[in-house]
């Protein structure tokens, strides 16, 4: 529609125009559909208007602050859930005006042309027609009025199309796109995610286009490389990694891919040893799927790798439980860089009848490069102890009563949208939490695992991408408190006092926690306990008094500097 050098001339006038706004004002995500949002922006129309409408229940408001507070408030008496969004200004909204005239003698200067393939618009969220979108009067209502988004993307599912591009930083638009439309039929594509090699999230993208059946100019993609034609395979890749051998020794360590197994590692054998040792290597080339657990942009293992190999040791040493882990302490976090890994050690002392204590530390190292020299990092400690004959499993809940005890429903969105603030990013793998339902204190979440790791449900009695999702819901309890006043705060699992497996339950259950009541405001610690159920209510597992340590985001990006 216009040449790359005039679409950065009005991205930069907009830009411009928008910082000299005197006023910045505020917007509002409301889970309700536009009619009933519209009805509670009325009274207020001079200052509040309706900005988006991105799903048949996903409305935005935006304006002045102090009226978008009284749209809120009218709209959470009827049960509307709202969330304040993180944005420079009032988009969409009557505080755009004073730029607007500017603006399109700004855009009217621009040499617009005749779109070359078929263009949405999202002021009309119809096809463009004739001259739409080629004068500067369609870019003043494209900064003033509200984005059609899904009458436009509804439209285009009508018509057919079935592969969606999000061309940004993060995937936003597309996970809207999914929860709106029906069924799994679509594929919905980033080119970028946060926390992810670029290139490689580019190709991946690429990959999965041409998988649909997209045209891909591979002559324009090649273009910039020196290429050699060679002989493929005509099967397709089964992605199984086998070491090459360095020696008999290294071949040794190679760890067993069976169940468990694969996190815990070998077990190792030597006079000299008075522990029992268990060696593993780590990183993701070993475990790809941590690397959509990061801090800071950082992959750091997480805590729930730590609790399954001590319960995958307990089962070792004593045969089937429930056996349990206790008095778990994490005492650094192991970040790992991209594409390396690193040795990990669980080290086992024994201690009274049926009592190990446990230490876990890693080094730099892989199976072929060993590196024995490298020194060694302890990063978790507890005790594992054997299951008394007495032991019985708790009764079964009742997963309505807690449906009515956590009576609010809350947008899984809002949970990672308030993780992603605080700088912690959870990629695919670990965005298990499909429902959400919060109390006072307490939360109840759905948990699934991502279908791209179902073929891994048996790597432990609870996968670490699962186990670490029922985590995720203690955070559901903290979702009130404004980002904006604690934006360089967040809390981090450091220790539990007991974790008990009484069954696996699978690819799926419920994740039922509680919060105890902080003492004081100025308190840095949080208490908690978690409860994994099946779909009936059975106890799966439970961790008792898991403590959370809030940080700051400064503190944590300096420990996990590498």
């Amino acid at each position: 529609m216009c040449t790359q050098e005039e679409g950065l001339k009005v991205v930069a006038a907009r830009g411009r125009l928008m910082e000299q706004l005197p006023e910045a004002g505020e917007m509002v995500a409301v889970l309700a559909a536009e009619a009933k949002v519209q009805e509670a922006v009325a009274p207020y129309a001079q200052s509040v208007s309706v900005a988006a409408v991105n799903g048949p229940e996903e409305t935005v408001v935006s304006g002045r602050a102090a009226q978008v507070e009284q749209v809120v408030s009218k709209l959470k008496e009827q049960g509307v859930d709202c969330r304040k969004l993180k944005t420079t200004h009032a988009f969409h909204s009557p505080l755009m005006e004073p730029m607007l005239e500017e603006f399109e003698k700004e855009a009217g200067k621009v040499k617009w042309k005749r779109p070359e393939i078929e263009v949405v618009s999202n002021v009309s969220g119809q096809l463009a027609k004739g001259e739409e979108g080629q004068k500067g009067e369609y870019w003043k209502k494209h900064i003033r009025q509200p984005v059609k988004y899904w009458e436009g993307l509804k439209g285009l599912y009508e018509k057919g199309y079935r592969v969606f591009v999000e061309v940004g930083p993060k995937p936003t638009l597309v996970n809207v796109g999914k929860r709106n439309l029906p069924g799994g039929e679509a594929e919905w594509v980033g080119s970028l995610k946060q926390g992810s090699n670029e290139w490689q999230q580019m190709l991946g993208s690429v990959a999965k286009l041409y998988v649909k059946g997209v045209g891909v100019d591979w002559a324009g993609f090649d273009q910039d490389y020196p290429r050699a034609k060679v002989a493929l395979p005509t099967y397709p890749f089964q992605r199984e990694r086998y070491w090459v051998e360095r020696s008999r020794g290294a071949a040794a360590s190679a760890v067993s891919s069976a169940g468990s197994r694969r996190l815990l590692g070998r077990r190792m054998s030597s006079p000299a040893l008075k522990e029992t040792v268990f060696e593993s290597f780590v990183g993701t080339r070993a475990l790809p799927f941590i690397d959509d657990h990061r801090v800071n942009g950082t992959v750091v293992l997480p805590a729930t790798v730590y609790m399954e190999m001590a319960q995958a040791a307990a089962v070792e040493l004593f045969g089937a439980g429930p056996h349990t882990v206790e008095s778990l302490l994490i005492h650094e976090a192991l970040v790992l860089q991209d594409e390396t890994e690193r040795a990990l050690q669980l080290v086992l002392t024994p201690g009274g009848e049926g009592e190990f204590s446990f230490q876990v530390f890693s080094a730099q190292g892989s199976p072929a490069e060993p590196q024995r020299e490298a020194s060694w990092t302890l990063h978790t400690a507890g005790t594992i102890r054997r299951a008394e004959k007495a032991t019985s499993q708790p009764k079964p809940m009742s997963i309505e009563g807690l449906q009515s005890w956590c009576a609010q429903t809350v947008p899984v969105t809002a949970l990672y949208e308030n993780f992603e603030a605080r700088g912690i990013t959870y990629g695919t793998t670990f965005r298990g939490v499909q429902r959400l339902h919060v109390g006072r204190g307490e939360a109840l979440g759905w948990i699934q695992l991502p279908e791209e790791l179902n073929s891994e449900a048996v790597l432990a009695p609870i996968h670490p991408a699962l186990l670490d999702a029922c985590l995720q819901v203690c955070g559901a309890t903290r979702l009130e408190e404004k980002v904006e006043a604690q934006a360089d705060v967040l809390y981090l699992p450091v220790g539990m006092k007991r974790f008990r497996i009484w069954q696996s339950p699978g690819a799926a259950c419920w994740s039922h926690v509680s919060i105890q009541p902080q003492a004081a405001a100025s308190e840095k610690m949080l208490t908690g306990s978690v409860r994994l159920l099946d779909a009936s209510g059975e106890v799966c597992a439970e961790i008792e008094g898991l403590q959370f340590r809030q940080v700051s985001r400064a503190a944590l990006r300096r420990s996990i500097q590498v």
